[in-house]
């Protein structure tokens, strides 16, 4: 019994756009020569930093000095940091690939340590996330680093980076003090996901509407909207975000002239970002790609219909996305009908079937026999 597989039918009107700089460097250098702020690069928040209840503060050959008014600990003591509230720009997940920062011990002999930990929004546990790092008596030391580091934290939150410090070993005094300088957070920002494509799909019901994301992350829903003008939208309806890679939502209602369609993303912060807008003419005729399915005989028949004047690519492509077949076809604009010798090299299976030029696709899942 004959089975005929359909990928996709009816007219596709898509725009497919990138953003290459969705992930973005990002830096927040806070120099500790004068001050307690930062120079930021990229979408990202630093607010000054804080130093811990028991230091005090000052400033001594361009570097922040933090002596404690008492022994040192040899172990993480609340008051013994420096904190960095650090926060994604707005809308923008943040990820730390590294921190680095000169340093040095003073005033006794024998070695401080360092250890990062961090906290959300200010309130709730501390959370570590890196090894410790050596800070040595005497000379300053440049470009100690927590080493390769890889921790992301969401946006809509402000998180309280710490530099927790204690003495290496016990017997230490309060004239023991730590400098810092150049302390760096490098890394990247990325928005919670980012529209790869978004494509129309012209069917006898109406429109479906498929869209392709990646770099998802922390994202509630999608909410598509549609306009009769391009500017003011109302919503068709939402799909609930479940890290795939493409969603569709169909528009059932038959609207003549051109529609505008956009897809609103809704993370779980309550942030927004859009795709772009496409528009779709339900006017036009429907285009169409007929196949003699299944594909008998190594002869690929097909039948376009309505297809826009121009030269095309019609293309065979496995299920792992490997082209096995290619051949040109120049659409007259009306009804056409081709016949393609098939190699033998193309075994029997299930393929996708792809017309593509123009900025115009149409697809068919084929089975060849």
């Amino acid at each position: 019994m004959k089975k005929i597989f359909y990928l996709l039918t009816g007219l596709i009107l898509s725009l497919f756009y990138s953003n290459s700089s969705y992930s973005q460097a990002t830096s927040a250098t806070y120099a500790f020569a004068s001050n307690l702020n930062a120079v930021i690069t990229g979408n990202v928040t630093a607010n000054a930093a804080i130093p811990g209840s028991s230091f005090t503060t000052s400033y001594s050959s361009s570097m922040l000095k933090l002596q404690p008014s008492v022994t040192w600990p040899t172990a993480v003591t609340t008051g013994f940091c420096i904190d960095f509230p650090l926060s994604g720009a707005s809308g923008y997940n943040f990820t730390i690939t590294g921190i680095t920062f000169n340093a040095k011990t003073s005033g006794s002999s024998g070695a401080n340590v360092a250890s990062l930990s961090y906290q959300v929004d200010g309130i709730g546990s501390w959370t570590s996330f890196a090894s410790t790092v050596s800070i040595p008596s005497g000379t300053t030391s440049n470009g100690l680093t927590f080493g390769t580091l890889s921790q992301t934290f969401s946006a809509g939150h402000t998180y309280i980076i710490r530099i927790n410090l204690y003495a290496a070993a016990s017997g230490t005094s309060a004239s023991r003090s730590v400098s810092l300088q150049n302390v760096a957070f490098s890394g990247t920002t990325v928005l919670p996901v980012t529209f790869k494509s978004i494509n129309l799909f012209k069917t006898n019901e109406g429109v479906n509407v498929v869209w392709d994301v990646v770099n998802e992350s922390g994202v509630k829903e999608y909410v598509v909207e549609k306009s009769l003008d391009g500017k003011v939208f109302t919503s068709v309806g939402e799909v609930a975000a479940d890290n795939s890679s493409q969603y569709t939502l169909p528009d059932p209602s038959q609207t003549n002239g051109i529609v505008y369609y956009r897809v609103q993303e809704i993370d779980i912060d309550g942030m927004t970002a859009y795709s772009a807008t496409v528009k779709n003419n339900q006017s036009e005729t429907t285009a169409s790609l007929i196949v003699q399915n299944p594909v008998q005989g190594s002869l690929l028949k097909v039948q376009l219909s309505n297809v826009p004047k121009g030269v095309y690519s019609l293309s065979i492509l496995s299920n792992a996305g490997q082209k096995v077949y290619a051949a040109s076809v120049i659409s007259t604009g009306g009804v056409l009908s081709l016949t393609f010798p098939l190699p033998a090299t193309i075994k029997g299976g299930i393929y996708f079937l792809q017309l593509a030029g123009n900025n115009f696709n149409l697809n068919k899942t084929i089975l060849i026999q």
